[in-house]
């Protein structure tokens, strides 16, 4: 035989021993290897095979993903599938596409735990990644089919205990493939339980064939769902969902999201969700806080180091009780005088720090008119951000009949205090408006302005703590006859006025002056200055304890029959405050009036009665030079 033919039947015996002898776990070490750099954990693959064609079928069993190299030993690994098989279109790979036409997956099972030292072991710091000029490959998932897939979640540190499945369900030929996902268990120590149905077919989708989604979760008194479709599920664009929220507190659906939301009272909140570059949107938002009816729009956006949170909300009708969470209340206190539940009335609840520090915001909020008969303000409107846990309001302004008040205030982190650095300022505010919700009357404009700095660790603990003042003054108006007569026990007066035939107190000239000393207001000069009588006012209010120590006196300028002058004693709490006359000195009068009555003639008998007006006429000017100060800003005329 010639040997040339030897040469030729070489490569027919090499392709002959390939084909017999070939073993695809040759490629075990390298598939191990990639697959470990580009999770960042180790891999392990007990068999590979591949059945060649120009679609080729690729099989995996055994797979085992480990957990990082200094995390417990006694753990089980983070993940593992029992079997993989994924079939390529071969020729679309050299275009840099990815599409796979059968992806199934057989008892892939995910442990997702935390340990002891606060160490999570799904973290992926170490996985590799392309250069940042290679071409991006496409990936198309056109069929996904998982059986009996199980996951398990456990965090301290959230506090969650889930225990979880996935699996799909085929279609009977008229419904698609489907997804489902269920999840059960404790989440941020809540009853927690979350369903999910989706398409089994990712990609090939379009207008005419949307992706479908159907999600609920619930968590404690929390719910959250999510139906409607998108068109590329892989980038989760085009998007048409309707997103639902309800509850009895915003802060728990904050505390399960890892947002710094306040705590509110029962809510309801839809909207149209979408995705756009790393954000998440939700629009034409609708629904309501308690009382108030809310509408706008929000969006979350993933960002390093702390995501973003932006909101623009407006309001035809806000209840203040509603907002108090955004400053420690607890708007769920079905006695809004006493929210602490111990009888005091400022908020002892503490702020979050931390969680203030997780997440920063922008918030945006107009309230057309504001509801409710404690406060007299008609309408609100504030910016807030939230910046690596510093938290500015510029400004937060409440409307006042025609006049307004301003708050401009900075809260910043100190450990796990807040430091506050506020002012504030009145401008034209509306006396009618201030006495309306007093059953009182009166007209005129007051203007003020005030300051404070503190720190705490809630509302109670900065005004406990704080110190600053507050300056206040009023040129011309008048109030309800029956308040100053009140004041000095004027009982005709009061009853005429009471009964809606009393007269106007003119008032030519008030001025405030208060200080805020390490949690003690208290008054350094007060004047009301009426035709006939000057209304003086001492003492004041501690703030560590909430109670009230002060006086309320009249002078006449002019002798008045009938009247008892004795000064007013406000105290108690200011949960329960306590108005009451100085008994001792009225009493000492009324004695004598009773003596003289006896003794002399009727008319002595009114002669302790007489006040022959100590107090003495003066204008604004005087009244601020006596106040110690310089005048505050000048109300509006």
């Amino acid at each position: 035989m010639n040997p040339r033919r030897y040469w030729l039947l070489l490569p027919l015996l090499v392709f002959l021993f390939v084909v017999l002898l070939w073993d695809w776990n040759w490629f075990k070490p390298l598939v191990e290897r990639q697959a470990s750099h580009a999770l960042g954990h180790s891999v392990h693959l007990a068999d590979l095979d591949v059945e060649v064609s120009s679609q080729p079928v690729f099989r995996l069993r055994g797979i085992t993903v480990d957990n990082p190299e200094d995390f417990a030993s006694d753990a089980p690994p983070l993940g593992s599938i029992e079997h993989l098989q994924v079939q390529l279109a071969l020729r679309e790979l050299f275009s840099h596409r990815l599409r796979i036409l059968q992806l199934e997956i057989t008892q892939p099972a995910a442990n997702l735990l935390r340990d002891a030292r606060g160490q999570a072991n799904w973290p992926m710091p170490q996985a590799g990644s392309a250069p940042s000029d290679a071409k991006p490959w496409h990936i198309q998932i056109e069929s996904l089919r998982i059986l009996d897939g199980q996951f398990v979640l456990r965090d301290p540190l959230r506090k969650a205990d889930l225990q979880g499945s996935l699996r799909t369900q085929d279609g009977d030929g008229v419904q698609e493939a489907k997804l489902l996902v269920t999840a059960d268990g404790h989440y941020d120590s809540q009853p927690f339980t979350a369903r999910l149905t989706g398409g089994s077919a990712l990609t090939l989708r379009s207008a005419e064939n949307p992706y479908p989604v159907d999600f609920f979760a619930r968590s404690g008194d929390t719910q959250i769902t999510l139906k409607g479709s998108l068109q590329d599920p892989m980038r989760f664009a085009g998007a048409e969902l309707r997103l639902l929220l309800q509850g009895k507190n915003l802060g728990a659906l904050g505390s399960l999201l890892q947002l710094p939301l306040p705590n509110s009272p029962p809510y309801r909140l839809e909207g149209d969700l979408d995705y756009r570059r790393d954000t998440v949107v939700l629009h034409q938002l609708k629904g309501h806080l308690g009382e108030s009816d809310i509408a706008g729009d929000l969006s979350f956006q993933r960002r390093h180091p702390r995501p973003l949170l932006t909101a623009t909300i407006h309001s035809k009708q806000v209840r203040l009780e509603d907002l108090s969470g955004l400053i420690g209340g607890n708007p769920n206190e079905p006695d809004a005088n006493a929210p602490n539940g111990d009888g005091r009335v400022l908020p002892s609840r503490p702020i979050n720090v931390p969680l203030l520090q997780q997440a920063d915001a922008n918030l945006d909020f107009t309230g057309q008119k504001i509801i409710g008969d404690r406060l007299p303000f008609d309408r609100l409107a504030f910016k807030l951000t939230l910046d690596n846990g510093i938290m500015r309001a510029s400004p937060v302004d409440f409307g006042i009949g025609e006049g307004a008040m301003r708050i401009y205030a900075t809260l910043d982190p100190r450990g796990e205090q807040l430091g506050i650095q506020a002012q504030a300022e009145l401008r034209g505010v509306d006396v009618s408006q201030l006495m309306a919700r007093t059953g009182y009357q009166g007209h005129g404009r007051i203007g003020g302005h005030a300051s404070l700095r503190s720190r705490g660790h809630s509302t109670a603990e900065l005004l406990g703590n704080g110190s600053g003042e507050l300056k206040l003054a009023m040129a011309g108006g008048d109030f309800s006859a029956l308040l100053l007569d009140l004041s000095g026990l004027d009982f005709g007066n009061a009853l005429l006025t009471a009964i809606g035939t009393g007269g106007r107190t003119n008032v030519r000239c008030l001025v405030g002056d208060f200080a805020l000393t390490l949690g003690q207001f208290t008054t350094r000069s007060f004047v009301l200055d009426t035709g006939t009588t000057n209304l003086l006012l001492d003492g004041g209010i501690n703030f560590r304890d909430e109670t009230l120590a002060m006086r309320l006196q009249t002078k006449p300028k002019r002798a008045n029959i009938g009247r008892l002058r004795a000064p007013i004693h406000i105290g108690g709490t200011l949960a329960n405050p306590s108005i009451r006359p100085d008994w001792l000195e009225l009493g000492a009068r009324s004695v004598s009036a009773v003596a003289l009555g006896t003794l002399l003639t009727p008319l002595a008998a009114l002669l302790p009665t007489l006040q022959l007006g100590p107090g003495e006429d003066r204008d604004c000017q005087n009244l601020l030079a006596e106040a110690g100060t310089s005048a505050p800003p000048q109300p509006r005329s």
